[in-house]
């Protein structure tokens, strides 16, 4: 368990990084909202790892604290479909346009 337990959080610290990448990018608005996607998953198997550990006896004070983060990814991936999808409809306009 304490095998599993590390690689989660090797696995959310490593989340963080693509995630930045991808917020500060300037390209797209898709690259943005997955950059959020990722970053919310990060913060939930961190606060996981929190809740199944020994740490909420005595320290209480992130109890439950980002909880209601799992709720902003449906949201999320919904806005990054969206975005997906309207650079695929602006791509095949252009190209029909060019044919013209």
């Amino acid at each position: 368990m304490k095998l599993l337990s590390n690689l989660l959080l090797i696995c959310a610290f490593i989340g963080f990084v693509p995630s930045e990448g991808l917020l500060f990018n300037k390209s797209h608005r898709a690259y943005f909202y997955l950059g959020v996607l990722v970053f919310v998953f990060a913060i939930a198997t961190l606060d996981f790892l929190y809740l199944t550990s020994k740490l909420p006896g005595p320290y209480l004070n992130g109890y439950m604290l980002f909880y209601p983060i799992c709720l902003l990814a449906g949201p999320v991936l919904l806005m990054h479909l969206n975005c997906l999808t309207d650079l695929q409809l602006r791509g095949e306009i252009l190209e029909g346009t060019k044919q013209l």
